[in-house]
């Protein structure tokens, strides 16, 4: 499933990102797996939108605001931490993801 999250249609990737976060009681190494494909996919997709002033950039802006939330909700999910922003949750992930989780 974590494939679909490269898909180019936003709406799949963001139900996609929502059906993930049905994982938050599967086996830490398979939530490990999801969250670090979760967190590159949210951070690429924010630093694609970070000029929106091209039509591509305009077009990633509107797929960053797209699969944003339901990835966010799915992080949240899996991880039972409370961040709002990919660059957080980036460092957090870098931070814990040779950690055990409880």
């Amino acid at each position: 499933m974590v494939k679909r999250l490269e898909d180019k249609e936003n709406s799949l990737v963001a139900d996609t990102g929502s059906a993930l976060g049905n994982y938050s009681s599967a086996k830490e190494e398979v939530r490990k797996r999801i969250v670090e494909k979760l967190v590159k996919s949210i951070n690429s997709a924010q630093g694609a939108a970070a000029d929106p002033s091209t039509p591509a950039g305009a077009e990633a802006k509107r797929r960053y605001e797209t699969i944003a939330p339901s990835m966010i909700d799915a992080l949240q999910k899996l991880t039972n931490q409370t961040f709002r922003e990919p660059r957080e949750w980036e460092k957090w992930w870098n931070n814990n993801k040779q950690k055990p989780w409880t």
